[in-house]
């Protein structure tokens, strides 16, 4: 009963939909349902006129006066439904623009986990489809429309015999039988269809994308490569095809049924006529309007089919909305107006935290505080859990359980815009856009080029800037100008730290970035990063422990605890996990003679 009385609840939701993104589309589209209803009815009824004038000898002018008065209404019809159906239609790629344009703003949103989830991915991209809703509304349109044609038809066709009307009940009932088997074939693939989409896509970027087609190449994975492809192509053709053939069989199905029923009509009717109980002009319009209905009928239930496969795109649409209102709500708390504070401090109380759909800790009950102005170096093997604890200082990912204060403020009481003019970073798995240097830098179009030049010359990039034609109009990679140019490992890193420099927060993050580079020129970053990042909290992650020596604090980092911490020399007396993974760095450091 609910799900009924959702899908009867389903045209108002679109209409709201709609009405809130482009209102002028429904100006235009609704006028043509009472248009396109009569249509019909005028095709059945003036016929008749026109024959009954010939058959009963009235004056041809009569005739020739009907006739005119039936072609100045169906072009005074047909002219206005061309003039709505284009202010329509050019209203309904404005509305999938602006559409598609929210759901983008929204899923800008989501939380890291979110984004990453396979499940939230699919019901973003079902939920895209929503963005075709006028064609949903354009399906309302024809079942109202077709609703008051049926009405019109049956109406007509009463006065002779219900017969007529059993008998198109007949093939009706058929044909919603088939539609409804449809419906649930596509409600059933449908999630399957995302999951596939999402294959392919991947597919297909990964081909195109710098670093994918050089492993193609060096490794020779091209038939491997196109191996998969084909297996997704495939799954998706099969799947097309056995849908196609479900189709076909109750199209030839149904052809066959309403070729019977045209002929038990004719039959019927003739029969009549023969009777006298018809004349020739009302055997052409019972014969007209009993063909118009079967095929309102079957058009109004084959829009049906559709017309559920829409509210489909609706319930995901509303599902995705639904599922950024929550994350909304959980983010929504009284705060009074927020002010950058002049000192920060940061409190890890009792945190803990595994990664969505697994159960093992990442991070296990720790505890720690960031003062205001501290260098703090994190440390420790790989999966201890250090880059874990930066994605929840940056809001990545919500504690399991503990919490993370701010100035004594819960981190996720706070808008995620005010907390992020807190907090810039620089990960390993760092992004450089396809954008002019200035707008990677400032992150729009105006930004302030007397401190980009000054921060520029801070990281040591003003030599490689000067050589550049278009200077900081100059494109990164070739997507977007064929000018141009690829910057190396560690002039993109020194882009990126520039980034969060210009952001000008109290906080900055180096979460190994560097990883990739050898300890010289790591260190030339490090040090550029030390001299910007004076009097602002850092906190730094880096396998190579050089640049432990100049922090105030070191956390070592072991199984998802805090295992010990302290500064350089107090660690180092302490002779544990860091004075032994100091030991075996500190000769390789001296050999390449690596000074912070």
């Amino acid at each position: 009963m609910n799900k009924f009385l959702s899908k009867l609840a389903a045209p108002l939701e679109i209409i709201k939909i709609i009405a809130k993104h482009e209102p002028l589309y429904l100006f235009y589209a609704l006028p043509q349902i009472v248009l396109n209803a009569f249509l019909p009815l005028l095709y059945v009824y003036f016929p008749k006129l026109i024959i009954e004038h010939l058959t009963s000898k009235n004056p041809y002018s009569d005739v020739i006066k009907t006739i005119t008065i039936y072609g100045c209404i169906l072009l005074f019809i047909n002219i206005t439904n061309v003039f709505l159906k284009n202010k329509s239609g050019m209203r309904s790629i404005t509305f999938s623009s602006k559409l598609r344009n929210e759901i983008g703003k929204i899923s800008m949103r989501l939380e890291l986990k979110d984004i990453e989830s396979p499940q939230a991915q699919d019901i973003m991209q079902m939920a895209n489809k929503a963005a075709d809703l006028t064609g949903a509304m354009g399906l309302v349109q024809n079942i109202v429309s077709n609703i008051i044609t049926i009405l019109g038809l049956v109406y007509i066709i009463v006065w002779l015999d219900w017969l007529f009307i059993l008998l198109v009940a007949v093939t009706l009932t058929i044909k919603i039988i088939f539609v409804r088997f449809e419906f649930i074939h596509v409600k059933k693939i449908n999630k399957f269809l995302a999951e596939n989409d999402r294959h392919g896509s991947y597919l297909y970027n990964i081909a195109y994308s710098e670093g994918g087609a050089k492993e193609i190449r060096l490794n020779s994975l091209q038939k491997w490569y196109m191996d998969k492809t084909k297996t997704y192509r495939n799954t998706m053709v099969n799947t097309q095809l056995g849908s196609f053939r479900r189709y076909s069989v109750h199209q030839i199905i149904m052809a066959v049924l309403f070729a019977l029923q045209s002929f038990v009509i004719l039959w019927l009717l003739a029969g009549r006529y023969i009777d006298g109980v018809v004349s020739i002009a009302d055997f052409t319009m019972y014969f007209s309007a009993v063909t118009a209905l079967t095929e309102c009928l079957s058009s109004i239930t084959e829009q049906l089919g559709n017309y559920n496969q829409q509210i489909l795109n609706v319930f995901y649409y509303k599902k995705f909305m639904d599922m950024i209102n929550f994350e909304n709500n959980k983010n929504t708390v009284d705060t009074p107006e927020f002010i950058i504070p002049d000192k920060i401090e940061f409190i890890f109380q009792e945190v803990s935290f595994a990664y969505p759909n697994t159960d093992k800790q990442i991070l296990d009950n720790v505890n720690i505080k960031i003062t205001d102005k501290e260098k703090l170096v994190i440390v420790g093997m790989n999966g201890a859990g250090k880059s874990t604890f930066i994605k929840l200082l940056c809001k990545f990912y919500r504690p399991a359980s503990g919490k993370i204060t701010l100035n004594g403020v819960d981190i996720w009481d706070m808008p995620n815009e005010e907390y992020y003019k807190i907090i810039s970073a620089v990960f390993q798995d760092f992004a450089n856009l396809s954008f002019t240097l200035k707008e990677n830098i400032a992150m729009n179009d105006n930004g302030d080029m007397d401190k980009i030049a000054e921060i520029i010359d801070g990281v040591g990039l003003k030599e490689r800037i000067d050589e550049l034609s278009n200077g900081y109009e100059t494109y990164l990679t070739k997507s977007f100008d064929s000018g141009g140019i690829e910057f190396s490992g560690g002039q993109a890193q020194k882009i990126a730290i520039a980034r969060a420099v210009y952001k000008n927060t109290p906080m900055l993050i180096l979460d190994e970035p560097t990883a990739n580079l050898d300890p010289k020129a790591e260190g030339e970053i490090y040090t550029d990063f030390f001299n910007m990042a004076k009097n602002k909290t850092t906190i730094f992650i880096s396998h190579r422990l050089a640049v432990s020596t100049i922090a105030d604090n070191i956390a070592v980092f072991s199984d998802g605890k805090i295992a010990e911490y302290g500064s350089h020399n107090e660690l180092m007396k302490q002779n544990g996990i860091y004075a032994e993974m100091y030991r075996k760095q500190s000769q390789q450091y001296t050999e390449e003679k690596v000074i912070f």
